[in-house]
């Protein structure tokens, strides 16, 4: 099961995840945004967005130079479509509008395509106007990340109330990309009772990235 999301950042409750995808497998899951912490003072005011639950990089998203998604109705996806049949089901949309304009972005295309009953493939395609110093994608799963050359393995743990992540694979180009996985530290009562003490940010490391370039990762079940 995937799900995605276009629209702009400024929805009801909005976090700033223009472009985030989520993925479950056999009904559990793999790939997940890390949902809202307990309401507090600031969920609802000028300092929103400091809190991480709330932030573009903590969602399945690029981070581009250090600049992340800001929030407004004018930060926004844009040349949105989508296409469904028996066979797959194709989203695709232009998220570069939903970053500040230090990030450079001329555009960033992403393709999500899932074969039914098979992977997701993500296809970004960025456009910058200058080589960008860092470049990064980032996914957030509450599974156990084992890095390999190429692969990442998604090993299934418990949850909470008898409860139990997915299993999966991110394959991704080793020659482009270079994987690390953190550690986030769930303290918050409401997302503990969750996800459990933790979750896991694997993040994607663009090697040299150039001007404009491709990157395309598959997330497949166990």
């Amino acid at each position: 099961y995937v799900a995605a999301k276009g629209g702009h950042n400024a929805e009801s409750h909005n976090h700033n995840d223009v472009g985030n995808f989520i993925v479950y497998a056999e009904g559990r899951p793999v790939l997940v945004d890390a949902g809202v912490e307990t309401y507090r003072r600031e969920t609802f005011s000028k300092d929103r967005y400091t809190i991480w639950t709330m932030q573009s990089q903590y969602h399945n998203l690029p981070t581009i130079n250090g600049v992340q998604q800001v929030p407004g109705t004018e930060y926004r996806a844009a040349a949105v479509t989508c296409a469904c049949d028996d066979r797959q089901a194709v989203l695709e949309l232009d998220i570069a509008g939903a970053y500040a304009p230090e990030a450079q972005l001329v555009s960033w295309r992403r393709r999500l395509t899932l074969q039914r009953g098979g992977p997701l493939t993500v296809t970004d395609t960025y456009q910058c106007k200058n080589p960008p110093r860092e470049l990064f994608l980032a996914l957030m799963t509450p599974c156990e990340p084992r890095v390999g050359d190429g692969w990442i393995d998604l090993i299934e743990r418990p949850l909470p109330g008898d409860q139990r992540t997915g299993a999966g694979r991110i394959a991704f180009p080793s020659a482009t990309l270079k994987a690390a996985v953190e550690v986030v530290q769930v303290t918050d009562n409401n997302l503990r009772g969750v996800w459990g003490d933790r979750l896991y940010r694997v993040v994607l490391r663009a090697e040299n990235p150039g001007r404009a370039g491709e990157f395309t990762v598959v997330i497949s079940g166990a």
